[in-house]
Formats: C-alpha cells, sequence, structure tokens
C-alpha cells in the first residue's frame, strides 16, 4: 500500500513538473493567456476586414479610421448629414492600419479622421511608437493624395480603475512629437484628448468604465471637437 502511494505521489511529481515546464517554455501563463486572447482577436479584426474589402466603392465618403475606440463610436448617428464609413478596427494598431490604406484608398474619401496608437503603447515605449506614428502619416501622403486628413490626439487613460502597460506621460510624449510633426507639414491636429482629462491627467472617471474605451458621454464631447470640420446643423 505504501509503495503505491508513493508510486502515485511519484507520478503526481513527475505531472507536475512536466506542466511547469511546459508553461515556462511556453512563455509563462500571463503568456499563454495572452496568445489565446490574441488568437481570437486577429479572428475578430480579420473578419471585421474582410468586410470593409467587400463593401462597395463609397467614393468621396468620410472615413474615421483607427481602433476599438473608433469601432465604438457612432459616427453615422453622431454626424447623420454626412456620408461616413467607420473604418476602425478593435486591437489594430499603426501597423495594421498601414496595411489597410489600400482598403481606403479605393473610396477615394474626402476626409480621413485618424485616431491610432494606444494599442501600440501597451507593448512599445513613446519613441518607436512615435517613428512608426510619423511613417503612417507619411504613408497616407502618398496614398490620399486628394484627401485631407485630420490627425487626432490619442486618448487619456486611467490606470486607477484597471492597470494598462503605460502611462498618460508616453501617451502625452507621442501626441506632443504628433503635433509637432502635423504642424510643419500642414495636416491638421485635433487635440481631443485635453477636453477627456481630469486634474490628475488621467481619462475622467464619467467617461469611462474600463479605464480605456469611452462611453456616450465622451463621445459626445468628441463630437463638439469636431463641430468645425463636420458642422451638424
Amino acid at each position: 500500500m505504501r509503495k503505491l502511494l508513493l508510486f502515485s505521489l511519484i507520478l503526481n511529481l513527475l505531472g507536475i513538473c512536466l506542466g511547469t515546464f511546459i508553461v515556462l517554455k511556453l512563455g509563462g501563463v500571463s503568456n499563454i493567456v495572452y496568445k489565446l486572447k490574441a488568437k481570437h482577436a486577429i479572428s475578430k479584426m480579420d473578419h471585421r476586414n474582410s468586410q470593409f474589402t467587400s463593401s462597395p466603392i463609397n467614393e468621396g465618403a468620410i472615413i474615421f479610421l483607427g481602433d476599438s475606440i473608433t469601432e465604438y463610436g457612432e459616427w453615422s448617428e453622431l454626424f447623420p448629414n454626412d456620408n461616413i464609413l467607420n473604418r476602425g478596427i478593435a486591437g489594430d494598431g499603426i501597423l495594421g492600419t498601414q496595411q489597410r490604406l489600400n482598403e481606403i484608398k479605393r473610396h477615394q474619401p474626402n476626409k480621413v479622421f485618424l485616431m491610432i496608437g494606444i494599442n501600440d503603447l501597451l507593448y512599445h515605449n513613446a519613441e518607436y511608437v512615435t517613428n512608426i506614428y510619423i511613417g503612417l502619416l507619411k504613408e497616407i501622403g502618398k496614398q490620399l493624395v486628394n484627401t485631407e486628413l485630420l490627425v487626432q490626439s490619442i486618448l487619456p487613460i486611467n490606470n486607477s480603475i484597471y492597470k494598462l502597460n503605460t502611462s498618460n506621460k508616453e501617451i502625452d510624449n507621442v501626441n506632443a512629437s504628433i503635433k509637432k510633426y502635423c504642424i510643419e507639414n500642414g495636416i491638421k491636429y485635433i487635440d481631443i484628448a485635453s477636453s477627456l482629462k481630469n486634474k490628475e491627467n488621467n481619462l475622467n472617471m464619467e467617461f469611462t468604465s474600463d479605464g480605456i474605451h469611452i462611453n456616450g458621454i465622451a463621445y459626445n464631447v468628441w463630437k463638439e471637437k469636431l463641430s468645425n470640420w463636420l458642422p451638424t446643423i
């Protein structure tokens, strides 16, 4: 009986050791969870992008281009008098957006409102994000020659709600660099971020439930900031 218990204990220990070894080889528990989530997110992104590429051409449209913060905005309802296409994809980043420019170009849009970069800042520093962001702006300039580009600041976050792997200091650094580039190159830059911050430079609690995405109140603030370019009357 003792031998059987000892044998069972050894097998359990070996199983635990083997399981631990496999988890470590795969980068740890957090990395496994991230990969599972990323795989699901990529599938969703592919599905949404396939809808865009399969849709009819809408020449002269006004396009909102970006990630989940753009995707979740009901732009056609906020600006019912305008011909708007929502080209936001949850989880997308700067390089992913750049790869989607052919789909944007086929509409020959009148205006493109761009907001992108927060997902990149979750994994990279401000200097790297700024460099690839400028690369995106240069590529848009080449491909969308007759389109008015309006660059919108990256929105602030609130780490007191849910801890994110970046800070408002990093976001502000990228925004400052992109604003400088836009001014120097005749690109319109719209500061949305300042209107959504509290006194501590965080995303105001009244505008979010998760610290990164914004609610309907914030989208209406955003709408007012765009009134010079998309009048509602």
